[in-house]
């Protein structure tokens, strides 16, 4: 049989698809190779990753147990008055008193901290004397450059003259002598703060101590590690939170020079929200301390606070303080931390009275408003809250 080109072509196409074929065969077959090797290597760290998890989940549970044993914690001393609803709707509104009494002083260095030109002062107070203002000296930044950085100058020197080295020479000096005005426009100073008030009337006296409002006071808010109390004569009262304890250490007139001023025969109420939730319940143990006739005095209602310190110190604290009651909303984030276990165990002190109020806002939820409208509703309880009764507004 002749060959001609034809079949010369049909052959060579066959063998190129022959060889073409087995080239294919082998590449899927290393293919499958390396997608099995992934596979098992898969499988392995799924392994790996399960083993972790299942290991994570053992400590996670004992984590969990421990928690519940300490928020179990029963050894409080349970007051021994009933909870009083009107002191706590009067308590509430001076903590909100406070905060209008410290930013009033912030927007006019010429006021004198009486309470009765707040604009929600009611004249049903004018049974108090205001005995004296707490304050605290903080250290205050005022950046006078703000509005002035390199997004908002019209126009730069490296947009006038090119980027060449000469350029850029006269660029570092324009960024240089951006740093030293920006120093200098920055001043740095101590200003006195309201932060707070002691109040006195015929039949009982009020501290009242605000929330946070300065940056000095987040910061130490954040600062979570304990500190040992221990008392002037000596004594040791367990651990309290480190940043709270400075707080209340900064306040002057100090709780110790105030206590000497009060009735020891009448009764001593001490309230405070969020943070002042923390210095009222560290100031009414100092007030017990500097004056030991106060102990049966002694009332204290917080609203929206953390947790202050450890066991320990709460169960002290609540045979000292027996008549204490915790404010807080159930939908609060705050009283949530610290946690209870955060390198220190923290607890909290008092008897819990709750609410729920949920504003889908961490803000929201805590401000001192929240807590007015719950308090003047009467809607807090000291039984376990049912989820689907959220406070009604207006």
């Amino acid at each position: 049989m002749k060959v001609n080109r034809r079949h010369f072509l049909l052959a060579g196409l066959g063998t190129g698809l022959t060889v073409s074929g087995a080239t294919e065969q082998a590449r899927i077959h290393q293919v499958r190779a390396q997608q099995d090797r992934a596979a098992r290597k898969t499988l392995a760290e799924h392994l790996s990753i399960m083993d972790a998890a299942y290991a994570s989940e053992l400590v996670w549970d004992e984590e969990v147990e421990k928690r519940k044993e300490l928020l179990a914690f029963t050894n409080l001393t349970p007051p021994t008055l009933p909870y009083d609803r009107d002191m706590s709707k009067r308590m509430i509104q001076l903590c909100k008193l406070a905060v209008q009494q410290f930013k009033t002083k912030r927007s006019n260095p010429n006021y004198d901290g009486s309470i009765d030109v707040l604009p929600d002062y009611r004249r049903h107070l004018d049974i108090y004397n205001q005995l004296t203002n707490f304050t605290a000296t903080q250290d205050i930044i005022e950046d006078y450059f703000k509005g002035l950085d390199n997004n908002n100058v019209p126009v730069s020197t490296n947009d006038l003259i090119g980027d060449t080295s000469a350029g850029q020479s006269i660029k570092n000096v324009e960024l240089t002598l951006r740093d030293e005005i920006r120093q200098i426009l920055q001043h740095r100073h101590r200003i006195t703060v309201y932060s707070g008030l002691a109040l006195t009337s015929s039949d009982h006296n009020v501290l009242v101590f605000r929330g946070t409002q300065t940056q000095s006071e987040w910061l130490k808010n954040i600062n979570a590690s304990q500190v040992d109390y221990v008392s002037p004569t000596g004594q040791f009262y367990g651990a309290v939170h480190e940043g709270f304890y400075q707080v209340t250490q900064e306040i002057q007139p100090s709780i110790a020079e105030i206590a000497q001023q009060l009735d020891p025969s009448i009764p001593c109420y001490v309230t405070g929200h969020s943070l002042g939730a923390a210095i009222a319940t560290l100031a009414a143990f100092e007030l017990v301390q500097a004056v030991p006739e106060l102990k049966d005095q002694i009332r204290l209602y917080t609203f929206a606070g953390p947790r202050v310190a450890s066991p320990t110190f709460a169960t002290l604290h609540s045979q000292l303080i027996p008549n204490a009651y915790r404010i807080v909303n159930v939908g609060d984030t705050v009283p949530l931390i610290p946690p209870v276990t955060m390198g220190n165990t923290y607890t909290h002190v008092g008897q819990e009275w709750s609410f729920l109020a949920q504003f889908g806002d961490t803000l929201l939820n805590h401000v001192v408003d929240t807590y007015q409208i719950a308090v003047d509703q009467e809607v807090e309880t000291d039984q376990v809250l049912n989820p689907m009764q959220p406070l009604q507004l207006g």
